[in-house]
C-alpha cells in the first residue's frame, strides 16, 4: 500500500492561528532558548452543565519566570507557578462544541508558549447539533468521471442519520457511524461548481457546507519506458541500483516505489534518475519495482528484471507454474496436470494446497503430476500452491479458470414490484411488495433498505405490505429481498422519493461580492429561487450568526456584511415559518485589509497505514502572508526538515505506528517563527487490510424494455484466491450481493435516463479481511420510451446568459447546435404551454413567450415592459417540435 491512496477516516485538528507560537529546541535552534513541552491533560467528573475538572502537566526549560499564564478557550483563565505542576483546575469551562483547548505561556516570555485540543467532557444539558470539519476528497478520473470521498466532524446530533445534498441532487440518508462514505461517480466538465451540503435529518438547521468547484477529468497520466541499471551488492541481499522512466500528466510532483510487492520508498520526480543504494533481493531468480503516480494510484509501471549474484548461498526457487486442466469427475471436481522446475530445495518432497487448502504430500520425482479430484472453489477461478515441504517460504502460486462441472438450479426471484399507496394524515405511505421466487431455499425471505430491516415474512403470504413510512420528500426510498437462507438470491427495486405534505425549496442561490465598507464588513448581493406558498419572509445568517429578516421577493441587498476572519465566509438564508427549509452558500471572502499578519490557514491532513507497523501523514494548508517561501515541520523532538510552500501538500513518513508515541506536528514559517499550525495526532494504532484488485472488468448493454430500461451483463476477474462475494450498485441503488460463481450477472431494470446522461455501475468484490471496488460510467443505447435527445438544442450548463442593457431591456443569449435549422417557440395555444416554453421568473411565474431567432448568435431580447420585474434566477425554455432545452441563468441588478 502507498502513503497516500486514498481519504482514510479523518480525525480533525483545530487550526489556532492568532496567538504566539510555541518555540520546541531542535537543532539548528538556540538551545538556551525558553520551551514549554508537550503538555498532558487528564479529565475528571463535571461540576456543572458548562464546566468540569482537568489535570494538566507539562515538561519547561529555561523559563523566564517562576509564574505561566493559562487561557481557556481562548480567553485568559490564570497565573499559576510551575512549582504547583501538575495543576488540577475543578471549573474548566466548556467551549460548546465538541473540542476544548487550553494555552500554556511562560508569565515573562511572551512567545514561549505551546497549545493543546483535545475532546471535551460530556457534561449533560444536552448541547447544540453541532456538524463541522467538512472534507470533500476526490479521487482520481476514469473516462470523463470521479469519485469524492466525504467526512466530518459532528457532535450532539439526531439518531436518524445525515443527508448529502448538492447541485440540484439528493445523495441519500447515511448512519453517522459509516464514515467516511463514497459519493459519485460525478462528471468531470471543467464546468460545474460541485457543492455539498451534509445536514442532520433530525436536526436539519444543523450542517456545513463544502464547495469543490469544478473538476477537470483530462489527459491520462502516463509512467513509461521504466528501466533499470544494476550497481554493486551492498550485502548478501541488497545491492545498488538506478531507475529512470518517463511521465506525463501526472497529478503530483512525487511518485512511489515498490520493491518486490514492498512498498519502498517515496521520491520527488525531479530526482531522477534515481539511485538506491539498498535495493533488497527477493530471494529468487528475478527482482522487480513498481512506480506508482503519487496522487494517481492507478498511473504505474512495473519491470522485472534479473536479481544479481551477491553471496548468500545456493537460494530455493519453485519456478515455471504450469496447471493444464483436464475433464470435470464429478459436479466439483476435475482433473488437473501440475509441473513446474525447482533448484536449491532441501528435501525431496513437496506440499501442494488447493484453493487454499492443503491437498497433499508428492515427491519431486513425480512431476509433471495429475491429479484427478482437485477441488473446484465454487467461484470462476481456482487456484493452487506449491511449497519445498521442508523450506516453507519457497513457494509458487498459479490462479487459473474453474471449469463448468455442472450442479443443481439456482434459486431467482423474478417480476420483483412495489407499489406505493397514497399518503396519509400523518404524512407516510405503505408500499406493496409482491414477486415470484424460483428454487428458494427456505419458506420464507426477508425485506430490507435503506439501513433498514422492514420484516421477515413467509413466500406464502404475497403480497406484503410494508409501512408506515415517512414521506420526507428528501429519502430515495430503495427495497431488497432476500431468501431466508440463501442470501444470494435476492432482488431490488427504487421508489425514489416519496413528497406528503408540501415540501419546501429554496435554491439556486448565487452571491456577487460588493465593495468593502471597513476592514471587517462588505456589502453583499443574493440572489435566490424558492417555491411560492410558503412564508412571506426569509431569515439571513451570516456566518452562522443572525442577521435580519427580509421579504421574499427581489435580489437582497447586505450592507455591512461581516467577514468570518477566515479566507471563505458563508449566508444561510431560511424560510420564516420553516425553520428546516434553508439553503446555504459558502463563497470567498474579500480582502478588506486590517489583515497583514501571516496565517497557516485551511489546515487539512490524511494517515494511512502503509502495514501495522509504519504511517504516512499528508499534510496540506495554505500560507497567508507568508514571511518566506518556505516552512519547517517539527514535533516529538525531530526536525522532519524544511519545505518550499509551493510543494504543498507535503508527505512525512515512515513512522513508527506503535499505540504509544502521542505524535504532535508543527508547521512553522521559516522567517516568522510565530507563524505556526499544530496537528495533535495522539497515539497511532494500524491494523493491516488487504486490498482486492480486479484483474479484468467487462459489460454488455443489452436491449431496450418498452418502459425505457435496459439490460447490463457485467464479468471480471479479482486476483483474491479467498474472493467468492461481490455486491452491486446501479445510479447509487443497491443490487444486491452475490456469488463470484455466478458470473456472468445479468441486471435487468437500468434506466435509461438520456442519451446524454450515462448511468453509473459499481462493484464491490470481497474476501476475509479483504475488499476491492470497480466503478464503471455506461453509456446507454437510445431506448424508446424513455427521455429523448434533445435534437438541434444544445442545453449543456452555462449555454444561457442574461443582462440588462442601457434600456433596461433583458437580453438573453443562447447556443443551438450548428447548422440548426427553424428552431423556435411557437405562440401557444393550449392550457399547458407554461410547461414548454417562455420565460419564468424566480416564482416560477410564466411571464413572456415570444417567437425564438433562428439566425445564427442567438439573442433573445424581452422588452423592459415585459420583462422590468424579472430579477434572480430566470428559466428559458427553448422548444424545438416535441424537444425542450431548459435553462437556469442568473440576473442580478
Amino acid at each position: 500500500m502507498k502513503p497516500y491512496l486514498s481519504l482514510l477516516p479523518l480525525c480533525f485538528c483545530m487550526l489556532l492561528i492568532s496567538f504566539p507560537a510555541s518555540s520546541h529546541v531542535t537543532g539548528g535552534q538556540d538551545p538556551t532558548a525558553c520551551e514549554i513541552g508537550l503538555i498532558t491533560v487528564e479529565k475528571g467528573d463535571c461540576t456543572s452543565d458548562t464546566t468540569y475538572t482537568i489535570t494538566i502537566d507539562f515538561d519547561y526549560v529555561n523559563e523566564g519566570a517562576d509564574m505561566f499564564d493559562l487561557w481557556a478557550n481562548g480567553v485568559f483563565f490564570g497565573s499559576y507557578a510551575y512549582t504547583s505542576l501538575p495543576l488540577t483546575i475543578p471549573n474548566f469551562p466548556k467551549s460548546g462544541g465538541s473540542h476544548d483547548w487550553l494555552k500554556v505561556c511562560d508569565g515573562d516570555i511572551g512567545n514561549c508558549c505551546r497549545i493543546k485540543e483535545f475532546a471535551t467532557q460530556e457534561c449533560g444539558g444536552g448541547g447544540d447539533c453541532e456538524i463541522g470539519g467538512l472534507v470533500v476528497e476526490p479521487h482520481v478520473c476514469e473516462d470523463g468521471y470521479f469519485y469524492v470521498d466525504l467526512d466530518f466532524q459532528y457532535a450532539n446530533v439526531g439518531d436518524e442519520g445525515f443527508i448529502v445534498l448538492g447541485n440540484g441532487m439528493n445523495y441519500g440518508t447515511f448512519d453517522y457511524e459509516d464514515l467516511y462514505i463514497t459519493l459519485g461517480p460525478l462528471e468531470g466538465d471543467c464546468v460545474t461548481e460541485w457543492e455539498f451540503v451534509v445536514k442532520d435529518a433530525q436536526f436539519p438547521e444543523c450542517q456545513a457546507v463544502f464547495e469543490l468547484g469544478p473538476v477537470c477529468c483530462g489527459e491520462e497520466c502516463l509512467i513509461n519506458e521504466l528501466v533499470v541499471d544494476i550497481g554493486d551488492c551492498t550485502s548478501d541481499s541488497t545491492y545498488s541500483l538506478t531507475v529512470n522512466f518517463n511521465y506525463q500528466n501526472v497529478q503530483g510532483n512525487s511518485f512511489d516505489l515498490w520493491a518486490n510487492g514492498e512498498f519502498f520508498g517515496y521520491y520527488q520526480y525531479a530526482q531522477l534518475p534515481l539511485t538506491i543504494n539498498n535495493f533488497p533481493k527477493s530471494g529468487g531468480s528475478h527482482d522487480w519495482l513498481k512506480v506508482c503516480d503519487n496522487d494517481n494510484p492507478d498511473c504505474c509501471a512495473i519491470i522485472e528484471f534479473a536479481s544479481p549474484e551477491c553471496g548468500g548461498g545456493n537460494e530455493c526457487e519453485l519456478s515455471n507454474l504450469t496447471v493444464d486442466i483436464g475433464d470435470c469427475t464429478s459436479g466439483s471436481t476435475y482433473a488437473i496436470t501440475v509441473d513446474f522446475d525447482y533448484q536449491g530445495v532441501q528435501g525431496s518432497h513437496f506440499d501442494l494446497w488447493a484453493n487454499g487448502n492443503l491437498f497433499g504430500y508428492y515427491a519431486y520425482s513425480q512431476l509433471p503430476l495429475t491429479i484427478n479430484n482437485f477441488p473446484k472453489s465454487g467461484g470462476s477461478h481456482d487456484w493452487l500452491k506449491v511449497c519445498d515441504n521442508d523450506n516453507p517460504d519457497c513457494c509458487a502460486i498459479i490462479e487459473f479458470p474453474s471449469p463448468e462441472c455442472g450442479g443443481g438450479e439456482d434459486c431467482h426471484i423474478i417480476e420483483f414490484v412495489a407499489e406505493v399507496s397514497e399518503c396519509d394524515s400523518n404524512d407516510q405511505f405503505f408500499v406493496h411488495i409482491d414477486f415470484g421466487v424460483q428454487n428458494p431455499g427456505s419458506d420464507s425471505f426477508k425485506v430490507q433498505g435503506n439501513g433498514m430491516l422492514h420484516g421477515i415474512f413467509a413466500y406464502a403470504d404475497l403480497p406484503v405490505t410494508i409501512g408506515p413510512l415517512n414521506g420526507d420528500c428528501e429519502k430515495e426510498w430503495e427495497f431488497v429481498v432476500r431468501d431466508l437462507e440463501l442470501p444470494d438470491c435476492a432482488a431490488d427495486t427504487g421508489i425514489g422519493v416519496i413528497c406528503c405534505g408540501e415540501p419546501c425549496v429554496i435554491n439556486e442561490m448565487a452571491v456577487d461580492v460588493g465593495d468593502c465598507t471597513s476592514d471587517s464588513t462588505y456589502n453583499l448581493h443574493v440572489a435566490y429561487n424558492y417555491l411560492p406558498g410558503q412564508g412571506d419572509s426569509v431569515v439571513v445568517y451570516a456566518n452562522g450568526q443572525y442577521f435580519g429578516i427580509y421579504p421574499y421577493g427581489s435580489p437582497l441587498f447586505l450592507a455591512d456584511f461581516p467577514k468570518s476572519g477566515n479566507n471563505h465566509d458563508w449566508i444561510k438564508i431560511c424560510d420564516s415559518q420553516k425553520p428546516d427549509c434553508c439553503k446555504i452558500k459558502e463563497f470567498e471572502s474579500p480582502d478588506c485589509g486590517g489583515n497583514m499578519d501571516c496565517h497557516l490557514a485551511e489546515l487539512e491532513w490524511v494517515k494511512e497505514c502503509d502495514n501495522d507497523s509504519v504511517f504516512y501523514i499528508q499534510i496540506n494548508f495554505v500560507p497567508l502572508n507568508p514571511g518566506s517561501d518556505s516552512f519547517k515541520i517539527v514535533g516529538n523532538g525531530n526536525n522532519y526538515g524544511f519545505f518550499a510552500y509551493a510543494d504543498l501538500p507535503v508527505v512525512l513518513g515512515p513512522l513508527a505506528a506503535d499505540c504509544m508515541t502521542p505524535y504532535e506536528f508543527v508547521m512553522r514559517d521559516k522567517e516568522l517563527e510565530d507563524c505556526e499550525a499544530v496537528i495533535e495526532l495522539g497515539e497511532v494504532c494500524c491494523d493491516p487490510e488487504e486490498e482486492i484488485q480486479f484483474l479484468s472488468f467487462n459489460w454488455a448493454l443489452g436491449e431496450c424494455a418498452p418502459e425505457g430500461t435496459y439490460e447490463v451483463t457485467v464479468d471480471f476477474k479479482v486476483d483474491h484466491p479467498e474472493a467468492d462475494l461481490f455486491s452491486v450498485w446501479v445510479d447509487g441503488g443497491f443490487r444486491g450481493t452475490f456469488a463470484i460463481a455466478e458470473l456472468p450477472l445479468i441486471l435487468p431494470g437500468v434506466a435509461y435516463k438520456g442519451p446524454l446522461a450515462k448511468n453509473k455501475l459499481k462493484v464491490c468484490a470481497f474476501a476475509p479481511g479483504a475488499q476491492g471496488c470497480h466503478h464503471q460510467a455506461l453509456s446507454p443505447p437510445l431506448c424508446v420510451g424513455g427521455p429523448q435527445p434533445p435534437a438541434k438544442i444544445q442545453s449543456h450548463q452555462n449555454a444561457g446568459q442574461a443582462f440588462r442593457d442601457e434600456d433596461s431591456d433583458v437580453v438573453i443569449r443562447f447556443r443551438l447546435h450548428p447548422g440548426a435549422p427553424e428552431v423556435g417557440i411557437p405562440w401557444p395555444s393550449h392550457a399547458s404551454a407554461p410547461e414548454w416554453m417562455g420565460v419564468h421568473d424566480l416564482n416560477g411565474r410564466t411571464v413572456y413567450y415570444g417567437p425564438c431567432p433562428t439566425e445564427s448568435g442567438r439573442v433573445w431580447t424581452l422588452p423592459s415592459g415585459a420583462s422590468e420585474s424579472l430579477h434572480g434566477v430566470l428559466i428559458v425554455r427553448i422548444g424545438s417540435g416535441d424537444h425542450v432545452a431548459t435553462q437556469k441563468i442568473i440576473l442580478l441588478e
